[in-house]
């Protein structure tokens, strides 16, 4: 699983050195799907945007959530339960505090 921060006005641009742009740099051998992406506004005043990923990985059952700063690509929290791989799960988005 791989996120890349990219300039919005010359995403081409920056290319040929894409490594100061990986955000998360996860690297295995299995499978992921039912992934699902979310931008959500911290704070309007200043404009901080984090991203909330979800996806199952197959043959392990596993549903995870991440949630990411974009500012600086720290890791704010992660959820990882368990959940067979033929059953649906359906989550949602409350972000009122």
């Amino acid at each position: 699983m791989f996120l890349v921060k990219l300039p919005e006005v010359d995403p081409l641009a920056c290319i040929q050195n894409l490594e100061n742009h990986f955000l998360l740099n996860y690297g295995n051998k299995l499978d992921i799907a039912d992934c699902d992406m979310y931008i959500l506004r911290v704070d309007k005043n200043t404009k901080t945007k984090q991203i909330v990923l979800s996806y199952k990985t197959v043959f392990i059952n596993i549903f995870s959530v991440v949630l990411v700063n974009l500012e600086n690509g720290n890791l704010v929290f992660k959820h990882e339960s368990f959940n067979l791989w033929e059953t649906k799960i359906t989550s949602f988005m409350n972000n009122t505090t």
